[in-house]
C-alpha cells in the first residue's frame, strides 16, 4: 500500500512538472511578441527582424525563426524548426497559432498582398478617382511613373503626387536607357532632378524612389561584345554606383532585372547592393515559377524586396501575354504560393492596359489641335446617358482631357463647357485610345 502511495505521488509530481512545462512552453510565444512588441516600440524603425536569438537570448537554438513587425502594428513569429507560426496585433492579448506558414506571411506582411505599377505614358499624372479606384481595386501601393525633367518643375506634378499619398499610394519617378548601363551621367542627373525636387516640395508631394529600367543586354555595347560576363560585371558597379548616388539623397531604389542574369559571375554582387528592390521581367508564362529560384534565394538571403513583373501587351508573343485578367491573376497567385518569402510580391506592367484586361474599359485621351480652344470642362456622354467628366492634364509639353473608363464599343458625344459638341468613335489600342479635337 505504501509502495502505490509512493508510486502515485512520483507520477503526480511528473504531471505537476510536465504541465508546468507546458504552460511555460504555450505561453513563450506570447512572451516573444510581447518582447518583440516592447523592442519595436524603442525601435521604431526596424519592421524585419531576422534571427530572433540576437534580440530575445532566451529563445533556444532549435527554435530560432525570425519576427515581422508592420506599422501597421501586427507582429508574426514563424519558428523554422519546429514547422509554427504565431501572430497578434499590438495591445492584443490573444495569440493566434497556424501551420499555414503562408497564412503567417499573408498576417504579418502586407507587402505581399500588394503591387505594383509600371505607367509609361502620362494618363497617371491626372491622378482622377476613376484611376485610383482602379489601381486600389488592383491593390497598387507604388506606382513607377515616367516623368519628363519639364513637368517634374511643375506644381502640377507635386498636386498629381500628393493625390496618391493621400491614399497611401507610393510614386517612383520610371527612368530607363539600355546605354546608361555602360554610362551613367545621364540617370544621375535624372536622380539628382528627383532629389532637388523632394527639397522643395511638402512631405505629400516627395516621390518615393526611383525606378531603374536599365537592361544592358538591349545596347550595342552588348550586341558586339564577346566577353558578355565582364559586361554584366561593369553594368553591376554601375548600377551599385547609381544606387549609393540615390540612397545618398535617401531615395528607395528599385532596379528592373531579368530572370536568367544568374548565369552571371556579378549576379550575386547585383542583387545584394544595387537596389533596395528588384523587378524581374519574369514575362515567359511557361518558366514563370521555375525561372525565379535563384533570384527569390539571394534576395531571401539579404533581406531585399522583390517583385515578379507580368506583361500585359497584346503586342508581346503568345507565351507573354494574356487574353484575360483573370489568367494574369491566376499566374501571380500560382507564383507566390510558390515562394512564401515575405518581401515577395506581384506587379504590373503596365498602365492602361491592365485596367484594359480588367474591366474591358480604355483610356481616352483628347488633344484640341490649339490650346486657344481648349475649353474649361470637357464632357463624354455615352449612348445610354451617362456622362464622364474629363481630368485636365496640363504638362510642359501637352495638356489633354483624359477619361479612364470609356466602353470602346458604345458610341460617345463629347460636350464642352463652351458649347462645343462632337460625335467620337473609341478604338481602344492596348487599353488606350486618342482623338484630336480640330
Amino acid at each position: 500500500m505504501k509502495k502505490k502511495i509512493i508510486f502515485f505521488s512520483c507520477v503526480s509530481i511528473l504531471v505537476v512538472i510536465l504541465g508546468g512545462w507546458i504552460i511555460r512552453k504555450s505561453n513563450e510565444p506570447l512572451k516573444l511578441l510581447k518582447a518583440t512588441e516592447k523592442f519595436y516600440k524603442e525601435n521604431p524603425t526596424n519592421y524585419l527582424f531576422d534571427g530572433v536569438t540576437n534580440i530575445l537570448p532566451y529563445l533556444s537554438k532549435d527554435d530560432i525563426g525570425s519576427i515581422v513587425v508592420t506599422k501597421e502594428g501586427k507582429i508574426s513569429l514563424r519558428l523554422n524548426y519546429s514547422n509554427k507560426c504565431y501572430y497578434k496585433d499590438f495591445e492584443d492579448k490573444k495569440i493566434f497559432h497556424t501551420l499555414d506558414q503562408s497564412q503567417c506571411f499573408s498576417y504579418a506582411i502586407n507587402y505581399r498582398e500588394t503591387t505594383s505599377m509600371y505607367s509609361w505614358n502620362n494618363d497617371s499624372l491626372s491622378s482622377s478617382k476613376e484611376l485610383i479606384s482602379n489601381l486600389k481595386e488592383l491593390k497598387v501601393k507604388s506606382l513607377y511613373q515616367n516623368i519628363s525633367s519639364e513637368d517634374l518643375d511643375k506644381k502640377y506634378i507635386e498636386d498629381v503626387i500628393a493625390n496618391y499619398t493621400k491614399e497611401k499610394i507610393d510614386v517612383y519617378r520610371l527612368i530607363g536607357d539600355a546605354k546608361w548601363a555602360f554610362d551613367t551621367s545621364i540617370p544621375k542627373k535624372l536622380i539628382k532632378e528627383i532629389i532637388l525636387y523632394n527639397e522643395t516640395v511638402n512631405d505629400d508631394g516627395k516621390l518615393k524612389g526611383v525606378v531603374l529600367d536599365i537592361e544592358p543586354h538591349l545596347s550595342d555595347i552588348w550586341a558586339h561584345s564577346e566577353d558578355k560576363n565582364e559586361l554584366f560585371k561593369e553594368y553591376t558597379l554601375n548600377m551599385i554606383d547609381l544606387y549609393n548616388y540615390a540612397k545618398n539623397g535617401n531615395l528607395e531604389v528599385v532596379l528592373c532585372t531579368n530572370n536568367w542574369f544568374s548565369k552571371f559571375d556579378y549576379f550575386d554582387e547585383l542583387y545584394n547592393k544595387a537596389a533596395d528592390v528588384y523587378s524581374i521581367m519574369n514575362y515567359d508564362k511557361r518558366y514563370n515559377i521555375d525561372n525565379l529560384e535563384e533570384e527569390l534565394a539571394i534576395a531571401s538571403e539579404n533581406h531585399k524586396k522583390i517583385e515578379t513583373i507580368a506583361h500585359s501587351s497584346m503586342n508581346s508573343e503568345p507565351e507573354e501575354s494574356y487574353d484575360n485578367f483573370a489568367e494574369l491573376n491566376k499566374d501571380h497567385i500560382k507564383i507566390l504560393k510558390a515562394y512564401p518569402y515575405e518581401r515577395f510580391r506581384a506587379s504590373y506592367h503596365y498602365l492602361p492596359t491592365i485596367t484594359y484586361l480588367k474591366n474591358g474599359t480604355v483610356y481616352l485621351s483628347v488633344y484640341f489641335s490649339s490650346l486657344e480652344n481648349l475649353p474649361s470642362e470637357l464632357f463624354l456622354i455615352s449612348s445610354n446617358g451617362d456622362v464622364q467628366k474629363g481630368t485636365l492634364i496640363t504638362l510642359a509639353s501637352e495638356s489633354y482631357f483624359l477619361f479612364s473608363n470609356v466602353n470602346e464599343k458604345e458610341d460617345y458625344t463629347l460636350s464642352s463647357s463652351d458649347g462645343f459638341i462632337q460625335n467620337v468613335n473609341i478604338e481602344g489600342k492596348n487599353g488606350h485610345s486618342k482623338i484630336v479635337v480640330d
